[in-house]
């Protein structure tokens, strides 16, 4: 379900970055015009409908939306009501759904109706991954996403998840990105809160969690959208976050911002030298830069900026080390921008062939003029192994094997055509260590490809991410 909204329990809004007393119908006429409006021709945006119905049935008898502290004082009520009941009854308690239908192309099949925003590995073993869901927390899978259990993090009762960077020779050191940067674009439109407590972090694989010094309150609308660890120090960490990229030294006690205040989005490192760094940056109005670090983040260097792109999905291979991929959606109406190649280690980037909308919805790429939603959804990946198979995601799953010079369709939200059915919207892509499994991270869970995205499977069983926008009593 390709849900905007954080969770159900999020009964105030952080919609208005210091200024929560501004009034819904004006944060409501901003949102509309970035999100429908902004394009040469007007769009229908279900993530705005969504956001505008979800809120409208809240806001004060001023018209107000509701402050912050209503939410916090709302889940310390909670937190107290449920260890009251613990003291006084073994209360038992069943989940009653509801549960995904059953797929549609014939077999029985658990589809997570929640949106997953990434996933991790370890690389000491390979049955062990890690999943970020947008609003239902962290889950940990012990046999290789065959089914998934919730991370219980003590003091953040629920929250989402936008990245997760387990260290690559040390799998019990693990740093989590709280909060939904794809839900929110807090410096670019007020709107969609991303409830970010920002940057946890855990030494015992998943076991206790610790709140690193890169704290936000949940006042703010701040957002971490990628983190990145040091595979020769654990100590070192660097984050895109929405005002700046930041780095820490010391384990993430301490951080200091590195950029001027932009809005990074993305952040990658070369995959052999990890002094080299790759990031991009998020703006509604245009103008998606690339970035690019030779000293682990210490000092960046804005290599080529995109005036008609809003942002940018970054990929690399170690089949071509010294190659970066990218993939810009246009502002609105959101459609592809382009996909670009750099073959000189990230300091220029050359446009390829523009010939099929890759984030739309079309099944032949033809809708440029309906648009997409590349400020919401994009992914994109390379094979480990072969780096002329290029993966991107937008609505659907498209691939190319020769090079991003042509696409074709890898998978389809209905299942139309003959194609494999993956759950509309994909948000991240990533090829798992050793295995080479391909997953998609998508607004109904996850999936995972094992033949180049010829066919996919669903890999959600036992998450329970699901995201609730309204409720009755009968």
């Amino acid at each position: 379900m390709a849900a905007i909204l954080i969770m159900l329990v999020l009964i105030v809004s952080t919609t208005i970055a210091q200024a929560q007393e501004r009034h819904f119908s004006t944060v409501r006429s901003s949102l509309k015009q970035a999100i429908e409006d902004s394009g040469p021709k007007p769009v229908v945006s279900k993530q705005f409908k969504r956001w505008e119905w979800f809120w409208e049935r809240r806001v004060g008898t001023d018209g107000t939306l509701p402050p912050v502290q209503s939410y916090i004082s709302a889940a310390q009520y909670h937190e107290r009501a449920v260890k009251a009941e613990q003291t006084q009854t073994l209360a038992v308690w069943k989940e009653l759904g509801p549960t995904a239908p059953d797929r549609m192309d014939g077999p029985l099949n658990w589809e997570g109706i929640g949106r997953v925003n990434c996933i991790a590995f370890s690389r000491q073993d390979s049955r062990l991954l890690w999943l970020g869901s947008a609003s239902g927390g962290l889950w940990k899978s012990t046999n290789a996403a065959t089914s998934w259990t919730e991370v219980r993090v003590p003091g953040l009762s629920v929250f989402g998840v936008s990245d997760i960077a387990v260290h690559p020779t040390n799998d019990r050191i693990i740093y989590v990105a709280t909060g939904d940067a794809n839900g929110a674009s807090s410096t670019d439109v007020f709107g969609y809160p991303a409830f970010s407590y920002g940057v946890i972090k855990s030494v015992d694989r998943g076991v206790t969690w610790t709140r690193t010094g890169l704290q936000f309150a949940l006042s703010s609308t701040a957002t971490v959208a990628r983190l990145w660890v040091n595979p020769q120090d654990p100590n070192v960490v660097v984050a895109a976050t929405s005002t700046g990229i930041a780095r820490s030294t010391d384990g993430g006690v301490t951080w200091s911002v590195r950029t001027q205040p932009i809005n990074a989005k993305d952040l990658v490192q070369h995959p052999t030298n990890p002094n080299v760094l790759y990031a991009s940056t998020f703006n509604f109005s245009g103008g998606a830069l690339f970035m690019r670090s030779e000293d682990q983040g210490v000092t960046w260097q804005s290599v080529q900026g995109i005036p008609g792109a809003c942002r940018i999905r970054l990929a690399v291979t170690p089949a071509a080390p010294d190659r970066v991929y990218a993939v810009a959606s246009a502002v609105a109406p959101y459609a592809l921008e382009n996909v670009y190649i750099s073959n000189d280690l990230g300091r220029s980037f050359q446009a390829q062939r523009r010939s099929q909308n890759l984030l739309g919805w079309s099944i032949t790429g033809n809708d440029f003029d309906r648009g997409g939603q590349g400020w919401y959804d994009l992914a994109m990946a390379v094979s480990p192994t072969d780096p002329s198979l290029v993966f991107v995601g937008g609505v659907n799953i498209w691939v190319s094997f020769d090079n991003a010079s042509t696409w074709r369709l890898a998978s389809e939200q209905n299942g139309n055509a003959g194609l494999p059915r993956v759950h509309a919207d994909q948000h991240f892509f990533a090829f798992q260590p050793v295995t080479n499994r391909l997953f998609s991270c998508h607004d109904g869970g996850l999936s995972f490809s094992d033949d180049e995205g010829l066919s996919w499977n669903d890999a959600s069983a036992g998450l329970k991410i699901q995201q609730y926008y309204a409720m009755d009593m009968l």
